[in-house]
């Protein structure tokens, strides 16, 4: 008798060792999850920071950007203006222009009349040449009758018309004589009368000659001065046209480099804005992972406590055999028991089963109780845990989503959720937990 009690008390000190080992490594299992979460969340609210000064520092250089593109757009709008400007004063060069095409227009006609007037003043100049050339030949042949008359007038001086008269022996050799004197009177003044005329006219044309060759010496003086106003007004409109040409390559050089400048800021710019954008995309999921490890913390505790009020309360667990989590679904695909984990690689006791479903399966409660948990983990993904009492807690992981909220009231075989493959996971499936006092037991021995 005394063998057999022994046996049980021995037997009951080793089921509590047993516990209590389960105990510490559930717990000490639970607390270096719970450490990891705050390294975690250490590490993001680290990154965080680092990143909120990078957002500062190029907020800043953003600034700094906006103030120099805002420099370059004034240098825009002065280069704008200066062209505006030019293009006014291309208007007034381009009226000089037509001015100075007009003028160059007229000197053009005046000198076409003067090289006009020089051709028909050469061609009279030649006739009148060649006519006083024939007059003056003229001339010299009057000219030399009328010497030959003086001499043969001084030759036969000695007799004198009275002695031609007196010497007559009738009357009518008297008037022959008187006839002849008179023909010869006559014939003398004929010659003198036509030397003069002869003289008259070669001076006339002389005149006339000196006239045409004094208006054709003015004429070219007239046409030599056009030329000279016409090449001054060639190169007048060469200066203007040239200048024109400069300060119109100027201004368009000089808007260009602006306007290449600010198409510079406008891509840095740009470019920071979309950096700043990355960053805070980055801050935005930063934030998202540390509100979830927060979350993930809060629940860890809550369960913590969850687990201490529920060992320490001592109540007995009431429930009987639990139903089946995953109706419809029975192939259980990682059993309770060590393993090496199929996603961190570490080799740890696998503290539940998983039950291969498809996704949104319905998950249901195992057997009756309260909400005490509804939470997302890094690890667990979506998770619910529902206290059951006497220290028993049963764990539903990797939902996609739950179906209940803490402090529901449900009853076995109420849906709590939906099979889903958030956190460490593989593939759909439904994790499934029981715990007593804190630590988790194989679920085999309390499901039906």
């Amino acid at each position: 008798m005394k063998t057999r009690t022994t046996r049980i008390i021995t037997s009951i000190i080793a089921i509590l060792l047993v516990l209590g080992m389960l105990l510490s490594l559930g717990g000490s299992l639970f607390y270096s999850y719970a450490a990891s979460n705050q390294s975690t969340l250490k590490n993001l609210q680290s990154q965080l920071a680092t990143i909120k000064d990078q957002r500062s520092a190029l907020v800043a250089e953003k600034k700094a950007i906006e103030a120099q593109k805002a420099e370059v757009d004034a240098q825009v709008a002065d280069a704008q203006a200066k062209l505006d400007e030019l293009e006014a004063r291309e208007a007034d060069i381009m009226d000089e222009k037509v001015n100075l095409d007009q003028q160059m227009n007229l000197t053009m006609e005046a000198i076409e009349v003067s090289e006009q007037i020089l051709a028909e003043l050469a061609v009279e100049i030649n006739d009148t040449t060649v006519e006083l050339h024939a007059a003056q030949e003229d001339e010299a042949e009057q000219y030399a009758l009328f010497k030959q008359r003086l001499r043969a007038m001084y030759e036969n001086n000695s007799v004198t018309e009275l002695e031609m008269i007196f010497s007559a022996s009738s009357f009518t050799e008297i008037y022959s004589r008187m006839s002849a004197l008179s023909d010869i009177a006559r014939h003398d003044r004929g010659i003198m009368e036509r030397l003069a005329e002869v003289r008259a006219y070669v001076q006339s044309v002389k005149d006339e000659l000196e006239a045409q060759r004094t208006t054709e010496e003015t004429t070219k003086a007239e046409l030599e001065q056009l030329y000279v106003e016409q090449e001054a007004q060639q190169e007048e409109l060469m200066e203007i046209l040239a200048r024109l040409d400069a300060e119109s390559a100027e201004a368009d050089a000089a808007l260009a480099e602006v306007m290449a400048i600010e198409e510079e800021f406008e891509a840095l710019l740009k470019a920071k804005i979309s950096e700043i954008s990355g960053v805070d995309t980055k801050i935005a999921n930063t934030n998202k992972k540390i509100t979830s490890t927060k979350n993930a913390i809060a629940a860890e505790e809550a369960a913590k406590k969850a687990a201490q009020s529920n060992a320490s309360a001592g109540s007995k667990y009431t429930g009987g055999t639990m139903t089946w989590p995953c109706p419809g679904y029975y192939t259980i695909t990682s059993k309770y028991g060590m393993r090496t984990h199929p996603v961190t690689g570490v080799y740890k006791l696998h503290d539940g089963i998983d039950i291969g479903a498809p996704k949104n399966a319905k998950i249901v409660a195992a057997a009756a109780g309260t909400v005490s948990t509804v939470a997302y983990s890094k690890a667990w993904g979506n998770y619910v845990i529902v206290s059951h009492g006497g220290g028993v807690q049963t764990l539903y992981a990797h939902m996609t989503t739950a179906t209940c909220k803490e402090g529901d009231k449900v009853s076995a075989g109420e849906q709590i959720g939906k099979v889903g493959t958030t956190g460490y996971s593989t593939g759909y499936h439904l994790h499934f937990t029981v715990r007593v006092n804190g630590s988790a037991v194989n679920p085999n021995k309390y499901l039906g």
